[in-house]
């Protein structure tokens, strides 16, 4: 018994130690028997790192730093389903479906979403450009509140890109939120709004 997990614990740390080695910069998510191996490189510049079941039930979650991410995470225990690993980024949300079934663990679709992309002009700061991608048919949202949680202005778009300048020179100087809710999920943008 104690042979058969040593033999089990090396041939782990040598699929683990050969997929990580593989390219060193770019995101990897792989499995080995009931282990989930996840490794983030710093320059990623990943947020969050997160295990969400068919409900959006978050199972697992972790706040990244700037440093690499290495996780093992044993799997052994979920139940049979469709998994997701979340990787959220300053610019993009990498999503990777994961299978469990008799059978094994599986990775099949992945996606990335890409977040709203939020732009001073240098020349005026109270103009703001504001871009992001809408993929899915469904309609997005932008709204904008100022410090005291005031909705400022609030536009629709149900165009697969949205790109439009938002004018704040009428508005007075501080702090203003931009939330947009897009493709089932909602981002918030801060932004100082000076003289």
């Amino acid at each position: 018994m104690k042979k058969k997990n040593l033999i089990s614990m090396l041939v782990f740390l040598l699929v683990s130690s050969f997929v990580f080695a593989q390219n060193p910069n770019t995101v990897k998510i792989d499995f080995n028997e009931d282990q989930l191996l996840l490794w983030i490189p710093a320059d990623e510049n990943a947020l969050k790192v997160r295990l969400i079941d068919q409900n959006q039930v978050e199972l697992y979650a972790e706040k990244l730093y700037a440093s690499d991410f290495r996780r093992n995470l044993d799997l052994s225990n979920l139940p049979n389903g469709v998994y997701h690993v979340e990787i959220d980024g300053k610019q993009r949300v990498l999503k990777q479906e994961l299978i469990k079934n008799k059978q094994g663990l599986f990775l099949d679709n992945k996606a990335v979403v890409f977040k709203p992309r939020v732009i001073a002009f240098e020349e005026n700061e109270k103009m703001i450009r504001l871009t992001f991608n809408n993929p899915t048919s469904n309609r997005s949202s932008v709204k904008v509140y100022d410090s005291e949680g005031n909705l400022v202005t609030k536009m629709k778009n149900g165009e697969n890109y949205f790109n439009k300048v938002l004018d704040f020179s009428q508005l007075p100087q501080g702090e203003y939120s931009i939330a947009v809710q897009k493709a089932g999920r909602d981002y918030l943008e801060k932004i100082y709004i000076g003289e």
